[in-house]
C-alpha cells in the first residue's frame, strides 16, 4: 500500500514538474513572438522611410544641401527627332 502511495505522489510531482517546464516555454515563446513582430515593424518602418528619402524631391533637396545646382545646360535628345531647337549640331555629340 505504502508503495503505491508513494509511486501516485512522484508521478504527481513529475506531472507537475512537466507542467511547469512547458508553462515557461510557452511564456518564452510568447516573449520570442512579440520581439519577432517588433523587429518586423521596425524593418517595415525602415523600408518606408528609405523609399521616401529616394524620391526625386528628396535627392534633390539633400543635393541642394550639400551646394548642388541643376545643371541648365543639359540637352535632351530623342531618338528619331533630331537636334532640339537652340543646340548645335555638334552639341549632340557630347
Amino acid at each position: 500500500m505504502l508503495l503505491l502511495v508513494g509511486l501516485l505522489c512522484g508521478g504527481l510531482v513529475t506531472l507537475l514538474l512537466l507542467n511547469t517546464v512547458l508553462a515557461q516555454d510557452s511564456f518564452e515563446a510568447d516573449e520570442l513572438r512579440h520581439g519577432l513582430a517588433r523587429i518586423q515593424r521596425e524593418a517595415e518602418r525602415q523600408k518606408l522611410d528609405n523609399a521616401r528619402q529616394d524620391t526625386a524631391e528628396a535627392l534633390a533637396e539633400r543635393a541642394g544641401k550639400l551646394g548642388a545646382r541643376p545643371d541648365s545646360s543639359a540637352r535632351v535628345i530623342e531618338i528619331g527627332k533630331g537636334v532640339p531647337e537652340g543646340a548645335e549640331a555638334g552639341d549632340a555629340s557630347r
